[in-house]
């Protein structure tokens, strides 16, 4: 069987001068009403893996005979009963992303600054990985390694994405709805929060939000280029936030 265990995050060595530990900006995509829920309570919700939106996503090789396919589904459903992840992009600036997980431009995109190690890239390939790619004959052969391979392996088709995932062990549901939650840290800091184009939050509303999670929380709002496919920021906004008097 084979053994299921979350990557540990990757730590500095400890010296008297540790150094700089390297972090990275990634973009939440979101509904206004899970954003507004998010800033309030400081905390992103994991995400299951039996909900994600591709059913090729999550250990999606390619199994041919019908042993393996039955040997993989316990596999698969130990892995969505321990692990959950957050998925975020590389950017803020694709329309497609707005479109499909910010409510088509009227949701909001939580920008964060988070510890690099923590996080990993999805690969994105044209064709399903085999058991010959990892050079093994059948699923009870596979490794825990190739199993964390697989669990960030995608159709090339999503590479607009430009996906990074943090994996979250499933502990101490919420007491209410039993979702579970990440809760923002030093490690998964929130910088800016970005109106989508669409967006009609009330600007009461938001500005006690990005107050609620720090002074250094900045508010922008965004908007369809003029001549080009991407997004940009709306200069015409104004997001100042008001200071406490």
């Amino acid at each position: 069987m084979v053994k299921i265990n979350l990557r540990k995050p990757i730590t500095q060595p400890s010296s008297k001068r540790a150094a700089p530990v390297p972090t990275k900006r990634l973009y939440y995509f979101t509904t206004k009403e899970y954003a507004l829920q998010s800033l309030r309570d400081k905390r992103l919700k994991v995400a299951r893996f039996n909900e994600l939106n591709d059913p090729f996503d999550f250990v999606g090789i390619a199994l041919g005979r019908s042993q393996d396919r039955i040997a993989i589904k316990p596999i698969k459903e130990r892995l969505d009963s321990e692990l959950g992840i957050i998925c975020m992009s590389t950017t803020w600036q694709e329309p497609l992303l707005w479109g499909h997980y910010a409510e088509k431009h009227k949701g909001i995109c939580l920008q964060f600054l988070v510890t690099e190690g923590h996080w990993e890239d999805v690969e994105y390939r044209e064709e399903r990985p085999k058991l010959t790619t990892y050079r093994k004959k059948q699923v009870s052969d596979l490794s825990q390694e190739d199993i964390h391979k697989l669990s960030k392996t995608k159709f090339k088709q999503w590479e607009y994405e430009r996906e990074w995932r943090k994996f979250i062990h499933l502990e101490d549901p919420d007491l209410v709805t039993g979702h579970y939650f990440h809760s923002f840290s030093k490690d998964m800091r929130l910088e800016r929060v970005i109106l989508g184009d669409r967006c009609d939050v009330e600007k009461r509303v938001i500005h006690r939000l990005c107050a609620h999670n720090g002074p250094s929380v900045r508010l922008i709002k965004a908007k369809p280029a003029n001549l080009s496919f991407t997004v940009l920021r709306d200069k015409a906004y104004d997001g100042e936030l008001p200071r406490e008097p």
